[in-house]
């Protein structure tokens, strides 16, 4: 599990919003003239970024739920079921 954390926050780490990505967001918010094709292209990338990342954390996950046994993956299929009555969805 520590190996999959690891591998978790190197790849996390990748995928951080750059300094530059943030300078260029903040210019094109800033601009006198606000440029909306530039500002998509750059926000598609970055959401496109986000649902990599996400992948990437759901697929760990799922490694993480091949290691539990019968008995943990109950207990936490019964939190689940806890967490989604409480949900205000």
């Amino acid at each position: 599990m520590r190996d999959l954390m690891a591998s978790q926050r190197q790849q996390s780490f990748k995928n951080r919003v750059s300094r530059q990505e943030r300078e260029i967001l903040h210019n094109l918010m800033t601009a006198d003239i606000f440029d909306d094709v530039a500002f998509r292209v750059t926000a598609k990338k970055l959401a496109q970024d986000i649902v990599e990342q996400q992948v990437e954390i759901a697929r760990i996950y799922n490694q993480f739920y091949k290691l539990l046994t019968h008995e943990q993956k109950i207990i936490l299929e019964k939190q689940h079921q806890k967490q989604l009555s409480l949900a205000r969805y």
